[in-house]
């Protein structure tokens, strides 16, 4: 609910920063647009400092040394299949994100947008998380996280696959909504798949195995997408991260655990 909530608040902000480009121009408006970020997240800060944590139920009594953690950690990647399938699924989605970055870059070439549009895009795309959050965190409970997952998986390569036929603003408006559907996993299924996969202190150790191992693949992606877009096209990397999406989703279903 909490995420949910700010996102309402970023399709609001979304509108406004709209508003400001189409009025200020450049580059007043977007000065304006990273200003009022600034201010928001100062204010975010206030009351992010006047939360009580709450006492930790599974905190580790146990202190070990950086080299015994290490031994913790390589034994968790040797002796838990299912979660080094769980992670291998997120390796090969991560590639995908050749594609992320160039969705608004291509309705740009497409389109030639404005503030407003720009601004129109960014309330679908939020607002298809802010759906997407409540819908699956919902199916999660009731049929497990792993079919909440597969349908952001399978939402993200409709909306490569469609990006490519798009040529009008109403189309792309349905490809940044499918793209928002497809972002929410990470708030949603992923983070609970890691805690329901161990129940222990070793919690954190699992998170943090899963970002380390992850994050090489999702940092390079761009990169690689953004070359391929330079010497093929982008209908040719919307279609890859298309076929990498469906990948990850038939590896999702017959591979990852199943979580309750």
């Amino acid at each position: 609910m909490a995420i949910s909530a700010s996102n309402g608040l970023s399709i609001l902000s979304a509108f406004i920063a709209g508003k400001y480009l189409d009025r200020l121009g450049f580059p007043s408006g977007y000065a304006a647009c990273f200003f009022s970020a600034f201010l928001a997240q100062g204010l975010s800060l206030v009351f992010l400092g006047c939360n009580i944590e709450r006492e930790n139920k599974h905190a580790v009594e146990e202190k070990h040394s950086f080299g015994d953690y290490l031994v913790i950690l390589k034994g968790i990647l040797k002796n838990d299949r299912y979660f080094l399938r769980f992670l291998t699924v997120q390796i090969i989605l991560c590639l995908s994100g050749i594609a992320g970055p160039f969705f608004g870059v291509y309705a740009d070439y497409k389109l030639h947008l404005t503030g407003s549009m720009l601004g129109g895009l960014t309330m679908m795309l939020v607002a298809g998380q802010a759906v997407a959050t409540i819908i699956l965190g919902m199916l999660g409970d009731y049929w497990g996280h792993r079919t909440s997952l597969a349908i952001s998986v399978f939402s993200a390569a409709a909306a490569a696959v469609l990006a490519v036929f798009s040529n009008s603003f109403p189309m792309f408006s349905i490809v940044f909504f499918l793209l928002g559907i497809g972002g929410a996993p990470a708030f949603v299924s992923i983070i609970n798949m890691l805690l329901e996969m161990n129940e222990t202190g070793d919690r954190g150790s699992y998170i943090a195995l899963n970002t380390t191992f992850t994050a090489p693949f999702a940092a390079a992606a761009p990169l690689i997408g953004g070359l391929l877009i330079k010497n093929v096209s982008y209908t040719f990397v919307f279609m890859l991260a298309a076929g990498i999406l469906v990948a990850g989703f038939i590896l999702l279903l017959c591979g990852a655990p199943k979580q309750s």
